[in-house]
């Protein structure tokens, strides 16, 4: 992980990482020069001690323009608190204190007190910038709130476990972190959003609920892991999603179906929104064959007109592993990280594809590639002894 004990301050910044993680050049085809611009003002801005894992979001039918931006902020190594404005070693994060910036502040604050709901439940934030063309600045994000374990379907024997009074594993996000970032949630939206809670299979869970802040929409995203392809639409049927699920698995689900493993994005206002999105996943980092794996699930999307074949191939280029021992210019603040943690284990930027994400909306799919950007350490390598 990006941080560690600090001893003293070191004025470091996620765009020092971004700079070394582009190695000799991000591959072309992922961004234009105007777009990595962007990206590099608002990295510039947050502190490198905030996150050990950042990424891009790049629309794969589209010649290469802007990307989105986003950063995974957890409890470890004083992320939580910069958000919070309790760190004096950092610089403030851009407009702190106003307006959405200032939610984040008090939601980051009430995860940090030891004990309280938010600190025994909420295990990360994935803040997320849209970054449109002709964007100015640093906007406010979009916050997703990580649980530990998840929004559980309720137990064998036991339904009704959203029913009011509400008790739970949905109780801090509903009462707790929600209000926090300005949403109190009417009736209607509340029913919708247990509905969604209730109708999970065993065996899966909502793992992450967004909240846009930069969007003009009040909708939640839940976000659904253990689903695999083929429950996806027995699953929306229950919630009373309003699309056609027809026509969603004819376009979709045999693109879906050559993924690993999938994630469900739904949004929810009063109603489910007939939008959603499909998370798809070829493997783990480190798989045998994983690449080839990326290749075809990306190869059917090229044929269904989703992804150009020059997005197809920089995301094939993309997977790479930077080694501090061969990098020029490692970023300060891993640099003292790797000095507390000591010389048998060096830090290493690893780049790899995330996951595709299948869009669908009435008559239309989109696909988009979420690419992400890891501190990991390894070990340093032994020097293999010359013969003789």
């Amino acid at each position: 992980m990006i941080g560690g004990a600090r001893p003293a301050a070191v004025r470091s910044t996620v765009g020092d990482s971004l700079r070394v993680a582009a190695g000799r050049g991000f591959p072309p085809g992922l961004f234009s020069a105007d777009g990595l611009a962007r990206i590099t003002t608002i990295a510039d801005q947050l502190s490198g001690h905030l996150t050990s894992t950042f990424g891009f979001e790049i629309e794969l039918g589209r010649p290469p323009g802007t990307a989105d931006f986003a950063l995974a902020v957890t409890a470890l190594h004083g992320g939580r608190e910069i958000l919070a404005g309790a760190s004096p070693a950092d610089p403030p994060l851009p407009g702190a204190h106003d307006g959405d910036w200032g939610l984040i502040a008090a939601l980051s604050r009430a995860w940090s007190v030891p004990g309280s709901a938010l600190d025994l439940e909420l295990h990360n934030l994935a803040l997320e910038f849209d970054l449109p063309e002709g964007s100015q600045g640093a906007p406010a994000p979009n916050v997703f709130l990580g649980a530990r374990t998840g929004v559980l379907p309720p137990k064998a024997g036991h339904p009704g476990q959203m029913e009011l009074p509400l008790v739970g594993s949905a109780a801090w996000l509903v009462d707790d972190a929600l209000p926090l970032l300005g949403r109190r949630l009417p009736r209607a939206q509340r029913d919708s959003l247990f509905r969604c809670f209730e109708a999970l299979p065993q065996g899966s869970r909502a793992f992450q609920v967004g909240v846009m802040l930069a969007r003009p929409i009040d909708a939640l995203r839940v976000c659904v892991i253990g689903l695999d392809h083929r429950r996806v639409t027995d699953y929306l049927g229950r919630i009373g999603w309003p699309g056609d699920l027809i026509e969603l698995d004819s376009l979709v689900g045999p693109l879906a179906a050559g993924s690993d493993s999938v994630v469900l994005d739904v949004d929810v206002g009063e109603r489910v929104v007939p939008s959603l999105g499909i998370e798809c996943f070829a493997g783990e980092d480190g798989d045998p064959g994983l690449a080839d794996r990326w290749a075809r699930f990306l190869d059917p999307v090229v044929q269904a007109g989703l992804c150009l074949p020059e997005r197809r191939q920089a995301l094939l280029d993309w997977p790479l592993v930077i080694r501090e021992s061969e990098a020029a210019g490692w970023p300060p603040h891993l640099r003292q990280a790797s000095g507390f943690v000591g010389g048998e284990v060096e830090g290493s930027l690893v780049r790899a594809i995330n996951h595709v994400k299948l869009g669908w909306a009435p008559g239309r799919v989109q696909a988009k590639a979420y690419l992400r950007v890891q501190h990991r350490w390894r070990p340093v390598p032994v020097p293999v002894p010359a013969p003789g």
